[in-house]
């Protein structure tokens, strides 16, 4: 019986079985009555044909529905299960794409990072195309195969690989650390001798090694030199084997006064307004309005 309310199914099978026996009980009753009643043998014949006729179409129509049945219940099955495998595939691309997107807003920060302004004049247009031209070199330039066994191959040709976990992290806490109290008077020769352009240079090359040393960074530190002052005065240095720049021993002990962390020591105290406007001229918002509109 059917589950369902005003219907009743019955198997094709039971269908087909009574479908021979009444075919059976036909012909009998037909040998019975040509025997009693010497019908007409022609008229008998084809009586007989008719039934057998009409037993066969049923046979076949049975079998048939069967069949039809049989491919029906296979297909509902294989939509249930293409139903299935394009809803995982569904959340499989999704949690692709978010990974892409993630990993292309990681890429972009560090290429921003990377990419430092070349004079204080620069256009904020001139810097945005800077900006894309190294993300494409970025993200479009093959690996370095390593030549040897005992040179590890580069992630990129545009950047450096970044640094052990062990030595990221010395150079992560000593620029967050504040400058000791005999090293104030080198510090402070070292930073007021330079002009602002030449300052805010060494913030972004302080910046950048603070942020290249964070754990799961992408490159390490190097930016291009932006700033001849700083490479003469012995702030920055050239990383050997790349055409960039980063803080000598030197620079990180000046530039750390724009990165240190907590509650400043009392010495440094007379630093502590040229860190605040080294800082609030980076956060500065970029205004390209006329003074005489």
């Amino acid at each position: 019986m059917s589950k369902e309310p005003g219907t009743v199914r019955i198997r094709l099978g039971v269908v087909s079985v009574a479908a021979l026996l009444v075919t059976v009980a036909s012909l009998t009753t037909l040998v019975i009555v040509v025997a009693i009643r010497e019908a007409d043998l022609l008229s008998v014949v084809a009586l007989a044909l008719a039934i057998i006729a009409f037993s066969a179409q049923l046979i076949i129509y049975v079998v048939q529905a069967t069949d039809s049945a049989s491919a029906a219940r296979r297909a509902l099955e294989l939509h249930v299960e293409l139903s299935g495998l394009l809803s995982e595939l569904r959340e499989r691309t999704g949690s692709t794409q978010r990974s892409v997107d993630s990993i292309n807003s990681r890429l972009l920060e560090a290429v921003i990072g990377k990419t430092q302004r070349r004079s204080e004049d620069e256009a904020p247009e001139e810097f945005a195309e800077r900006v894309a031209e190294t993300y494409a070199a970025v993200s479009q330039s093959p690996a370095r195969s390593a030549p040897s066994s005992d040179t590890p191959s580069e992630l990129s040709v545009t950047f450096p690989n970044p640094l052990p976990e062990a030595e990221a992290k010395r150079i992560r806490s000593f620029m967050h650390g504040w400058p000791e109290k005999d090293e104030l008077d080198h510090v402070s020769a070292a930073l007021t001798s330079l002009d602002d352009f030449s300052l805010r240079m060494l913030w972004n090359y302080s910046s950048d090694l603070v942020t290249s040393t964070r754990p799961g960074a992408a490159f390490g530190p190097g930016l291009s030199a932006g700033s001849p002052k700083l490479v003469r005065s012995g702030l920055v240095e050239k990383i050997p084997g790349w055409k960039l720049y980063s803080l000598s021993e030197k620079g990180m002990r000046a530039a750390r006064l724009f990165t240190a962390e907590g509650t400043a020591p009392t010495w440094i105290e007379p630093l502590l307004p040229l860190r605040k406007r080294v800082r609030e001229e980076w956060s500065k918002p970029i205004d390209n309005r006329d003074d005489d509109r």
